[in-house]
């Protein structure tokens, strides 16, 4: 065993929290925030659970939980959201966003009450540089429907 400048005992190695076995220090991603400056989860199980999660933001089992609880939805929910593609253009895209209602719940989680629908990509953008305001929406659409200046 040793022992650090503060007094604190080094263990050379440590316990997964994922999956429950003893590892060497090296097999752990480093993470200042910890008291041992390391993560509690092993390096394959961190490795694994990330590349679960970044399957196509909702293909693998585990994205697919996160992403519902983020929004307070069940999973059945959110794969019906998902699976009905764009509430504005009707696109189905791999990389659907869900729309909520931000002056509800502001960031990137709901209470699930303000869920609007899912969104693609360019849709959920067109929002967003809109912030979300009916009136520019509004003078939006009277541009479009007749803007055109005189030459």
């Amino acid at each position: 065993m040793r022992i650090d400048e503060r007094g604190i005992t080094l263990h050379q190695s440590k316990r997964c929290g994922k999956c429950d076995e003893e590892h060497p220090l090296d097999r752990f991603h480093k993470f200042a925030r910890s008291k041992d400056g390391l993560s509690g989860w092993c390096k394959p199980c961190a490795n694994a659970y990330h590349r679960e999660y970044q399957i196509g933001k909702g293909d693998g089992k585990q994205a697919l939980y996160t992403r519902a609880n983020r929004y307070q939805l069940t999973e059945e929910k959110l794969v019906t959201l998902l699976e009905g593609g764009c509430f504005i253009c009707g696109k189905v895209d791999k990389k659907m966003h869900i729309d909520h209602d931000h002056a509800c719940c502001a960031g990137h989680r709901s209470c699930g009450k303000c869920v609007r629908g899912a969104l693609c990509v360019r849709c959920n953008i067109g929002l967003g540089i809109f912030g979300d305001s009916l009136e520019g929406l509004s003078k939006a659409v009277t541009y479009l429907e007749g803007g055109y200046i005189e030459n």
